[in-house]
């Protein structure tokens, strides 16, 4: 299996990545559907990541489409814009264990508050429903 996420792409992600209908139909020109149903056709995931990086070696393709094309592909790579960052690499293992214990028995509180409040709203829906166990 290649590094990607999916091995398939479809028309209406590249649209959901930000790309044209025309920067997809330059992209899928020469690509054949591995895939396709009454409404979608799957194309391979490595052979479109190579005609948007093809296009991307093109000189003429203008800034903002070159944005897009470089968004597009990021997504379909399985990246994002968001950036993983460990705010615990400083600390000791033993301080990364006590923290994150607390991380733990501070959510478990929470959770018994929200489990106590959701009875209490689930007993006031039955009282006024007239439901009765």
């Amino acid at each position: 299996m290649s590094g990607y996420p999916y091995s398939t792409v479809t028309r209406l992600q590249l649209k959901l990545y930000g790309l044209s209908d025309y920067q997809i139909r330059k992209i899928l020109k020469n690509i054949k559907a591995v895939k396709s149903d009454s409404r979608f056709k799957e194309y391979p995931t490595e052979k479109v990541t190579a005609s948007i990086q093809k296009r991307l070696y093109n000189p003429r393709i203008k800034e903002h489409t070159r944005v897009d094309l470089e968004r597009a592909l990021l997504f379909i790579e399985g990246g994002s814009n968001i950036v993983k960052v460990d705010f615990l690499q400083n600390l000791s293992p033993e301080q990364r264990l006590e923290f994150l214990y607390s991380q733990i028995e501070q959510l478990s509180e929470e959770e018994k508050q929200v489990r106590q409040e959701t009875e209490l709203v689930i007993q006031k829906a039955r009282q006024v429903v007239g439901y009765r166990s």
